[in-house]
């Protein structure tokens, strides 16, 4: 690694592979010159130890973390510095994390096997988390990578961890470039290269975690590293509000998936609620606590009815895919802890396209399981299984490199709803007066205009780029 440079991209939507605990890359520059998004991270060892806890968003603790490498696009940087035309830098592409000793770096090691064997010049880069494992080694040339270890020790433990995965990777002909060891990613904690037994790799010390290149970025966003994965985990719990639990409570007729609610049956009423979302997450993103935005209750129903109608889920799913502010995951978060039930887990798992979509994996796929297992341990409904399905299919579609399909089909299903509520509105408003009837029935023309801006509004919030850039290849077109 001495003589590779690698580079993070500054934003985009990653793409994860680990089927438990994996969490994106840092993905696609949104816009602008794909060279001007890029962070550098030196070639020492060090720096990129040190980046694993803004790339995971938490830091880990007796891990290993798998770190995907593939050469960056020519459009990015050149990918060579030397006249031989050998490659000397890398873009970081998935990053994939397991805890040690369970057996999962293995199935870890697969996912990546399958996220990165297509990428050009794939290689992976391993950083084993051992805590007070110190003599960890490589699998000699006449080990068996699928032995139990003879001696039964932590060290040893974690080294058939080691072996397993590298084998792993062997399998998708992806090779494993590096091996570190730290005992733990903070300032000054020694890092060492993990060789067969016998052998004296290179050896350094970590540079502050904070002051990492992409670590400044990841804080100047807003998104701060939690402190374990624990964190992660504790920041979804749910809180129940003063006034009893939030639920989805339709107003209007229809079940739970279909209900009417507070939005209506037409364009007005849909539109309407739509408003006053908006305006709940730009007031939180100017500085609202986002507690007291949710105390409203015309702000919680129009909240619960944009995830939990159907007609109206598509585009608030591509909304808060596309919503790049850390406030309106703030919004979102607090809506997992103040409520309850099937909305909850509905709030859940658009919480995870958020965060995918904002290389906060880890707190996005884990919301996803968070709302599978709910769903899973208790008694279930009509409106969980479209909360199972749809979080499963971010999973997988992560997991496989597929983001581009999920979003191909969210960015149709949203387009169709934004021209069928345009063309509505228009109709309604065409034919006379009195068909711009809204919710509660007023014959009120401001009303249609009113609607109408929400309606630009809609249009003008959703990064269009950043979702075509993943339905052209699910993250494979700019640097990772």
């Amino acid at each position: 690694m001495s003589s590779r440079d690698t580079t993070a991209p500054l934003h985009g939507p990653g793409r994860s592979t680990d089927p438990s605990n994996a969490v994106p890359g840092p993905g696609i520059p949104r816009s602008g010159d794909p060279a001007a998004s890029t962070i550098m991270l030196g070639s020492s060892p060090g720096d990129l130890v040190a980046a694993v806890p803004a790339l995971l968003g938490f830091t880990p603790a007796e891990s290993v973390v798998l770190i995907g490498l593939s050469v960056p696009p020519p459009e990015v940087l050149p990918a060579t510095d030397r006249t031989d035309g050998t490659v000397t830098r890398f873009c970081i592409g998935p990053v994939v994390r397991a805890d040690l000793g369970t057996g999962a770096g293995a199935a870890a090691a697969a996912a990546m096997g399958r996220g990165v064997s297509d990428l050009p010049g794939a290689e992976v880069v391993c950083v084993v988390v051992t805590g007070d494992a110190d003599d960890v080694h490589l699998p000699g040339p006449d080990d068996d990578p699928g032995a139990t270890p003879a001696g039964g020790g932590r060290a040893d433990v974690v080294s058939a961890d080691v072996a397993a995965v590298t084998a792993t990777l062997a399998t998708f002909a992806v090779d494993v470039t590096a091996v570190y060891a730290v005992p733990g990613v903070w300032a000054g904690a020694p890092w060492r290269e993990v060789t067969e037994a016998g052998e004296v790799g290179d050896s350094g010390t970590v540079p502050d975690p904070a002051q990492n290149a992409y670590g400044r970025f990841r804080a100047s966003t807003g998104r701060r590293v939690m402190d374990s994965r624990e964190e992660v985990d504790r920041a979804l719990d749910a809180r129940r509000p003063g006034d009893g639990p939030w639920t989805w409570r339709p107003r209007r007729g229809g079940g739970a998936a279909t209900g009417d609610g507070d939005a209506g049956a037409g364009p007005l009423g849909r539109l309407r609620s739509l408003g006053v979302v908006l305006d709940a997450a730009a007031a939180v993103t100017q500085g609202d606590d986002p507690a007291g935005t949710l105390s409203a209750v015309r702000v919680r129903q129009a909240l619960a009815d944009a995830v939990m109608r159907l007609d109206m889920l598509p585009l608030t799913v591509l909304l808060a895919y596309s919503a790049h502010s850390p406030a309106a995951g703030e919004l979102l978060a607090e809506a997992v802890r103040a409520s309850s039930g099937a909305l909850r887990r509905r709030f859940l798992t658009v919480l995870a396209f958020h965060r995918c979509a904002t290389a906060d994996g880890p707190a996005g796929l884990r919301a996803a399981a968070r709302a599978v297992r709910e769903v899973v341990d208790g008694p279930g409904g009509p409106d969980d299984r479209v909360t199972v399905a749809l979080a499963r299919a971010l999973a997988d579609s992560y997991a496989g490199g597929r983001l581009h399909e999920i979003v191909d089909i969210l960015a149709e299903s949203a387009v169709e709803v934004l021209e069928g509520m345009r063309l509505d509105l228009w109709a309604d408003h065409g034919v006379g007066a009195g068909s711009c009837a809204g919710a509660d029935g007023e014959d009120d023309v401001e009303a249609a205009a009113a609607a109408g801006d929400v309606l630009d509004r809609l249009t003008d919030d959703i990064d269009w780029a950043a979702v075509t850039a993943a339905r052209r290849g699910g993250g494979r077109r700019g640097p990772r």
